[in-house]
């Protein structure tokens, strides 16, 4: 009996101790395979944003090819410039180059960095963004290209170069059904960071490349602008300093104490080795983060290079911390809950990552978004809508979208099934607009573009789909624009707006009343066609073409011609339209009759000039006084001086001393009397600007 209840206690204890090591062994799995799907699920939206970044750049360029590269005349330069003697090529390569260079200035605002023409051979035909080089033969370095001209498909791919690396889209030229060769428009490395932040900020990004790649093909003269990376020896970075404006920004210090912590990591080595993705976990002063890596694989399969992410994490050291607990705890509760959990857990994988794909795709979009049932009863809403309307999630979810937030602005007591949205999709299965108003949690009514679609759910029947996006901002320059119209249309100087050769686009009624012309007959014509008197000299018209063609503004007087003959002063001011090329585009015109103006003018200029003689000669007559004054004391010490001398010599008594003295005093006045004379003259002289002081003696 004893034996058996030994038996029994062993067999509980062992029952006991294999039930707890199962159990921990089934929590570290646990743990491990929710790190493995926390990971995963950061390397798949990585991966996501990534491809999705692409696809952006590739149909952008395809866009391009195909609207602004693919026709006849950009195909008949190329065609012609590649088939030319040199003379001839010169010419030919300069059109194409002047034909494209504006869509080149635009490409490089939307983060487009190379416009590249290849021959069918593999040479360089022109850079737009380095001009002077051509010809190399880009063969070896440039497999993007040489696939292209070799298959006669268009390819997208991440690629290495001479000077520097991107992401290349390159395409087949094709004119009269003859390939001649291949164009490639590519973005940098740092534009693929910037588009990859825009869809998920959340991350830090980084791209590190493939050294022996990169070196192999690099100009000697550009490598100094690579270092070797922390994170792996066998990658580069490009341009760590960022001193190129197309280099991608320098790291944050947080991302450099995660590389310098995974500088030994040998799993990570090997994935790279192998070309494989990967994530981990780096834990710095107590705080986790997630590492990210995406490899780049080029046209040939290998490796150029790693796209890195950088993101702070949120739930894994709660995951680490449960860690802990569950050891304490899992021997008492395990052996009753071990089972349900492998069940639960199994159900709910499926389930949570449904719910986890249509939560990131639908909390990303740009557009607010709801769904709600047919009673119009609120069952999802994503974070963009409530920001848009100003709610919490909790304060929308089960109300009713109509009562809370729908408006109609001038009848806000419509009933639900008098509702326009509600009405439009029950109808028809969907409904568009932009002439709705929502009002958001402050009461105020917002402008709203709206989408809204029947759906068929699952498990609550019929559902409406409705997206939407405000746009107060374009109502409000609309507002704006339709002010300003009719502020140019109420001013009571003349306003002519003109193409960039002059012909008229559009006049403000003030022009009717001032020239007598209707609006209808200048529409279309140049001004000199109507208005000119034909009064101002070819010297004239030179000046004011060369100023506003210039690019400046323009400020004058003309005389021009009303409809009946008449003639008329006016005060022209033509200022120049630019585009976001800096090229003009429009003139703008403002007129003013000032012939009534021009008349007081020249009456005044007539009373001045009676006015200014009477005051000069008033002024002369003071001043002869003035000079008459001046002059009194230095010819009475003349006399003396003179009447002195001559009656000591008489008397026998002029010493030398007396004589020099008297001298003295005669030529001193005579110098002063002098000076006196210049300094009025200077008074007197037009062209003297400076200040004259006088000091009158009494």
């Amino acid at each position: 009996m004893k034996y058996i209840i030994n038996n029994i206690y062993q067999f509980f204890i062992v029952l006991i101790l294999f039930t707890g090591i199962l159990a921990l062994v089934f929590i570290n799995h646990y743990k491990k395979s929710n790190e493995k799907e926390y990971l995963n699920e950061n390397i798949s939206t990585l991966g996501i944003s990534y491809q999705s970044s692409i696809d952006k750049y590739r149909l952008l360029s395809k866009y391009i090819f195909n609207e602004s590269i693919n026709n006849e005349l950009v195909l008949s330069l190329f065609e012609k410039g590649i088939n030319s003697t040199d003379d001839e090529k010169k010419l030919y390569k300069g059109l194409l180059f002047r034909e494209l260079h504006p869509l080149y200035l635009k490409l490089k605002e939307e983060g487009i960095r190379q416009l590249h023409f290849h021959t069918k051979d593999n040479k360089s035909y022109i850079r737009f963004h380095q001009p002077d080089k051509y010809e190399d033969d880009l063969s070896l370095v440039r497999k993007t290209v040489k696939f292209v001209n070799d298959e006669n498909k268009a390819i997208t791919s991440f690629e290495s170069g001479k000077v520097i690396s991107g992401f290349r889209n390159v395409f087949p030229i094709n004119f009269r059904n003859e390939h001649i060769g291949s164009v490639e428009i590519s973005i940098s490395t740092r534009m693929m960071v910037e588009s990859i932040s825009d869809l998920d900020s959340r991350k830090e990004y980084s791209i590190i490349l493939n050294k022996d790649i990169v070196f192999d093909k690099l100009f000697k003269s550009q490598s100094f602008l690579y270092e070797e990376s922390v994170l792996n020896s066998d990658f580069v970075i490009e341009d760590i300093n960022s001193s190129l404006p197309d280099s991608p920004k320098t790291l944050s210090d947080i991302a450099k104490r995660i590389n310098d912590k995974l500088h030994n990591n040998k799993q990570l080595k090997e994935a790279m080795r192998q070309g494989e993705k990967y994530a981990v976990f780096v834990k710095l002063d107590d705080i986790y983060y997630d590492v990210t890596l995406i490899p780049m694989p080029g046209i040939s399969k290998k490796i150029e290079g790693y796209l890195i992410g950088y993101q702070k994490s949120i739930n894994i050291p709660i995951m680490m911390s449960f860690e802990l607990y569950a050891y304490s705890l899992i021997i008492l509760v395990m052996i009753i809950f071990i089972s349900m959990l492998l069940i639960i857990q199994r159900k709910t994988m499926i389930l949570e990552n449904e719910r986890k794909w249509f939560k990131s795709i639908t909390d990303n979009l740009v557009e607010g978004l709801y769904v709600m049932d047919s009673n119009a009863k609120i069952n999802y809403i994503n974070p963009n809508a409530c920001k848009i309307l100003g709610y919490k999630e909790e304060e929308i979810l089960g109300k009713n979208a109509h009562t809370l937030f729908h408006s109609h602005y001038l009848n806000d007591n419509m009933k639900q099934e008098d509702c326009t949205i509600f009405k439009g999709v029950m109808k028809n299965k969907y409904f568009t607009s932009k002439k709705e108003y929502f009002k958001n949690a402050k009461g105020e009514n917002i402008p709203v573009a709206v989408n809204s679609k029947l759906a068929l759910s699952s498990n609550r029947g019929m559902e409406i789909v409705t997206s939407f996006s405000d746009i107060s901002i374009q109502k409000e320059l609309e507002d704006k624009s339709n002010l300003l119209i009719k502020a140019l249309e109420s001013s009571i100087n003349c306003i002519v707006i003109t193409d960039k050769d002059a012909y008229v686009q559009w006049a403000n009624p003030a022009f009717e009343e001032l020239t007598g012309f209707k609006i209808s007959e200048i529409i279309g014509k140049n001004p000199k066609e109507f208005i000119s008197s034909k009064k101002q000299t070819k010297e004239f018209y030179e000046q004011m073409w060369g100023t506003i063609l210039n690019k400046k503004p323009w400020k004058g007087e003309i005389i021009n011609k009303k409809k009946d003959g008449t003639l008329y002063d006016e005060e022209l001011i033509i200022t120049p339209v630019l585009d976001e090329n800096e090229e003009i585009t429009n003139f703008i015109a403002i007129k003013q009759d000032i012939t009534h103006r021009k008349l007081l003018a020249l009456e005044k200029e007539e009373k001045d000039k009676i006015f200014f003689q009477q005051s000069k000669l008033a002024a002369m007559g003071e001043m002869l006084g003035n000079i008459a004054h001046q002059w009194r004391q230095p010819l009475s010490a003349i006399s003396t001086a003179s009447t002195g001398i001559k009656l000591q010599k008489e008397m026998n008594c002029l010493s030398d001393e007396d004589f020099n003295y008297a001298m003295n005093t005669i030529n001193n006045s005579a110098q002063h009397l002098s000076s006196t004379i210049d300094d009025f003259r200077g008074f007197f002289d037009p062209n003297n600007d400076k200040k004259k002081y006088f000091y009158f003696l009494g």
